[in-house]
């Protein structure tokens, strides 16, 4: 009965640790941005201000807040950058009359939050 104690247990500790290990792993990022002028993020039109973005790398999804209130949320992935960017900035694209959000860069890193086109 007492080794079958000591293996639980050990069983249940490297359960929790390897519980700990995809935790870790899973990264969200951070970044304030301002836009100079209206955008739209997938039919969302974002006025010009400050805005808190929140990437979750695990789950692909990246949320928009204004005033700590959620006003848009899409999917997007990292796209490998060849080198850090010098600043935070947003790429947009032109659809008819309107302005797209298509990536953020953010200062000293490697890698663009890029929007799922879909």
């Amino acid at each position: 009965m007492n080794g079958f104690l000591k293996r639980s247990m050990l069983v249940f500790t490297l359960l929790a640790l390897s519980s700990l290990a995809v935790n870790a792993t899973a990264k969200t990022r951070n970044v304030s941005i301002t836009l100079p002028d209206k955008v739209t993020v997938k039919g969302t039109v974002l006025k010009p201000g400050t805005y808190r973005l929140n990437f979750d790398e695990q789950s692909g999804e990246l949320t928009i807040k204004k005033d700590g209130k959620e006003v848009a949320k899409t999917s997007a992935r990292l796209e490998k950058r060849t080198e850090k960017a010098k600043r935070t900035a947003v790429t947009t694209q032109a659809n008819g009359d309107t302005q797209e959000l298509v990536s953020v860069s953010v200062g000293g890193e490697d890698e663009d939050i890029v929007l799922s086109q879909n």
